[in-house]
């Protein structure tokens, strides 16, 4: 008996970079979910902050490394109506050694905003 892995599994595509699957294998897009503050929110949507700042730990280390995302969803907070940001993924960086190592985010263009109100 075979069993299909992807219709079992369906967000295992997005783990599955390191042995050469990409999602492009998949019919939905992967996606890097991610919670922002009101004021830079307001600022992707406006187009003026063009990257986005992790901090260099073992918790975003494990979502960012050797990863490949298409998009980025972007919450303004929990709540269950909280305005939400689609925003086209181009790669991320990591800079700095030590206490001062950071991820930067490189952002694309914003593709669909749901919710938000200036």
């Amino acid at each position: 008996m075979q069993f299909n892995n992807q219709a079992l599994f369906p967000k295992l595509a997005c783990l599955n970079i390191q042995l050469g699957k990409a999602c492009a294998v998949m019919k939905s897009p992967c996606i890097l979910h991610l919670n922002l503050h009101r004021e830079h929110f307001a600022a992707i949507v406006a187009g003026t902050k063009r990257i986005e700042y992790r901090d260099q730990s073992p918790h975003w280390r494990s979502r960012l490394e050797g990863k490949a995302y298409d998009v980025i969803q972007f919450r303004n907070g929990y709540a269950a109506k909280a305005p939400e940001m689609t925003v086209k993924f181009l790669g991320v960086r990591r800079y700095g050694r030590g206490k001062g190592a950071y991820y930067a985010i490189r952002l694309g263009p914003v593709l669909a905003v749901k919710g938000w109100r200036e």
